[in-house]
């Protein structure tokens, strides 16, 4: 019975080789994505980390050849794709003035509006909070539709006595404006030096060089134990583990901004989907390179990948000799081995935690300025609409198809609706000016309006085609159209003074925030974005 009896005969052994090549890959993986992002972060990567395979994996898909290919199979990718540095559309971007229209925008408007999107919004400046009613207040309370349709007949506003002012808010209006100078471009343009980057907080460095420390300590405590097997695993984990995330950090990450021409018009315009507009203000150069601009990763000295190929080599062959020489080992080695992997686990779930797109909002708004941003809730679509038409005049000349992109439908009392904004936008008038003329003081607005009513559109937008338009409705429509073109009136009335009325509050994270990864990761990204949220302050009208 010799099987039987080297059975019995046999030592407790703790075969942990089959997991720690698979386990905690995804956190190796996302804690090592941050290497361009996070300043100093190549340097901090020797210890052993646990998910070699899934990493080997990962990696092994950069370099471009047969033979690499033959040992990681698969399509070769980017590394700004598999990093995540430049993958996500933005939204619909239309030009005010020069008539630039995108389907979708780029990651880097992406940024912007998330950024935009985690703000909070403050009460529009054309409504009160209150309205008195005897000794109590009433407050309006309203149902939001973002694009009212033409049935809808009846009215959305109903009054209710409370004590706080409570409205339901998912329609927004941000104004982001960027620094209307010359822009100057930063030393090494177009690579992105390393003191741009976010720094990592204190005491995560030195929960980091602890890990790194406990590795170091795990190997040498294995050797005098005896466990030479355990001793070279380890070890040889913390060398592939940091040499990769060296070769790694070598990379150039790269920003190429737009070169607009110096003729350009105005690159103003305004970003939006169902439920946000942002408007955007500053230089052609600023803002093109918003919508069109992208981070790059690039290595000047390997543009074939080897060397990182031979990092995922070097984690391959980790995960393997695991597998034969980690059961070699003495039971105390093994538990400092598992030890060790436990620890660098926990270090990569922080690393992993650190919000990259957070960190590259941050690292755009170094490199181009910080804007200044205010946000509002407008309730309705339409209001919102009509702000940011009038918000853009003067200088716009054909507002009818900036207004299709943000108001699309097409039923009569909502082209009449359109035409009477533009109407507006164009001579400087209330929309609903333009449905009660009297034919009896025939010319009596277009002397009062700024604007001449002159040419074709004069011609088109007149009060008195504009009344009969109105009055072609149904009487339902009639009622529909006076509301909301009532709503446009006090958006109307509230831009010549909005920009006296706001405060405009700068942009970023670090001077609220310190840096990274000092309070747990995205929790304290929602903190910083509250932080800033409450300096934002847009007074009632």
């Amino acid at each position: 019975m010799p099987i039987l009896e080297s059975h019995i005969g046999g030592s407790f052994s703790l075969d942990s080789s089959g997991i720690a090549g698979f386990f905690g890959g995804e956190e190796a993986f996302s804690a090592m994505s941050s290497v361009h992002l996070v300043r100093a972060r190549r340097w901090l990567g020797w210890y052993n980390s646990p998910g070699s395979y899934f990493v080997a994996k990962k990696y092994g898909t950069l370099p471009n050849s047969l033979f690499w290919d033959s040992i990681f199979p698969g399509p070769s990718v980017d590394p700004t794709e598999l990093l995540e540095l430049d993958y996500k559309p933005g939204i619909r971007f239309s030009g005010a003035y020069n008539g630039t229209q995108f389907s979708s925008s780029g990651h880097l408007s992406y940024l912007l509006s998330q950024y935009c999107d985690a703000q909070q919004g403050k009460p529009p400046p054309w409504e009160s909070r209150t309205r008195p009613s005897g000794d109590k207040k009433v407050d309006v309370m309203t149902t939001v539709s973002p694009a009212p349709a033409a049935s809808n007949r009846t009215r959305t506003s109903r009054f209710a006595a409370t004590d706080q002012y409570t409205r339901v808010r998912n329609v927004t209006v941000t104004i982001v404006k960027f620094d209307q100078r010359g822009f100057k471009k930063w030393e090494e343009y177009p690579k992105i030096p390393e003191r741009f980057f976010t720094p990592i907080a204190k005491p995560g460095t030195l929960f980091i060089l602890l890990t790194i420390l406990f590795s170091l300590a795990s190997s040498v405590l294995s050797a005098l134990y005896g466990d030479w097997f355990s001793f070279s695993m380890i070890l040889f984990g913390t060398l592939s583990n940091g040499i990769t995330s060296c070769v790694l950090g070598t990379g150039e990450l790269i920003l190429e901004l737009s070169e607009p021409s110096p003729a350009a018009t105005p690159g103003d315009g305004f970003l939006f989907d169902r439920q946000n507009i942002i408007i955007l203000q500053g230089s052609e150069y600023v803002i093109d390179s918003i919508l069109q601009a992208r981070f790059q990763l690039r290595y000047p000295s390997d543009p074939a990948h080897n060397h990182i190929g031979f990092c995922s080599l070097s984690l391959l062959a980790q995960f393997l000799l695991q597998l034969f020489l980690i059961p070699q080992g003495t039971l105390m080695g093994q538990v400092f081995f598992i030890a060790s992997l436990a620890m660098s686990w926990m270090c990569n779930s922080y690393l992993a935690s650190f919000d990259r797109e957070k960190m590259q909002t941050d690292l755009l708004f170094k490199l181009i300025g910080p804007p200044k941003i205010s946000k509002f809730d407008a309730v309705k679509w339409s209001a919102a609409v009509a702000f940011t038409m009038f918000y853009f005049d003067p200088g716009l000349k054909a507002p009818e198809g900036m207004l299709d992109e943000l108001m699309p439908n097409n039923t009569p009392a909502w082209n009449v609706w359109k035409q009477c904004i533009c109407a507006a936008v164009l001579h400087r008038q209330k929309p609903s000016n333009f449905i009660r003329h009297d034919p009896r003081a025939e010319g009596a607005l277009e002397k009062e309006a700024k604007a001449p009513l002159r040419g074709d559109v004069g011609e088109r937008y007149t009060p008195a085609k504009l009344t009969k338009a109105y009055k072609d409705l149904g009487v339902h429509d009639q009622e529909f159209l006076s509301e909301f073109l009532g709503k446009a009136d006090d958006a109307f009335n509230s831009v010549p003074e909005f920009e006296s009325k706001v405060d405009f509050v700068p942009a970023g994270y670090q001077d609220e925030n310190g840096p990274v990864g000092g309070g747990g990761g995205r929790g304290r990204v929602k903190r910083s974005f509250s932080l800033l949220a409450e300096k934002a302050r847009i007074l009632p009208q």
